[in-house]
């Protein structure tokens, strides 16, 4: 019994199906302290019913944003993640990496064409706008 609890605890729940599929593939990403290039982020499903984001956005300064994880929901307005979010740009939080690790929520607002990080202190205090936009990346 304790094995099947495991298994479903491990899928996505989403009760909205479109939402879900809105949100596969890839997307543009983008931290607002980062001015180019825009970063790329990208849904998948590793194993059935089982969401996954990683996301990467980096400039020739060395700053950067990544996240990865778990997407645990999908609604029609968010979805939700347990993974790792890591920050670092330099005149930010003293130029270091701060790192998040946990549960987080993306969340449309308004006509937004993005899902914005709600939880968006970084580790000095400041905040982050980290958004993963509707938009797909040009083709490379």
């Amino acid at each position: 019994m304790l094995f099947l609890a495991a298994l479903v605890l491990s899928q996505t729940y989403s009760n909205h199906p479109a939402a879900g599929d809105q949100l596969m593939g890839y997307h543009v990403f983008n931290l607002q302290w980062i001015d180019t290039p825009p970063g790329v982020a990208r849904v998948t499903e590793p194993e059935k019913d089982q969401l996954a984001l990683e996301a990467e956005q980096r400039n020739k300064k060395g700053d950067f944003a990544s996240i990865k994880g778990r997407i645990t929901k999908v609604d029609a307005q968010a979805f939700e993640l347990d993974g790792v979010i890591t920050t670092q740009v330099s005149y930010v939080n003293e130029g270091k990496p701060c790192t998040r690790e946990g549960h987080f929520t993306f969340r449309i607002t308004g006509k937004r064409k993005y899902w914005r990080l709600k939880e968006m202190n970084n580790c000095d205090g400041s905040v982050d706008y980290l958004d993963v936009f509707f938009a797909r990346p040009p083709p490379t």
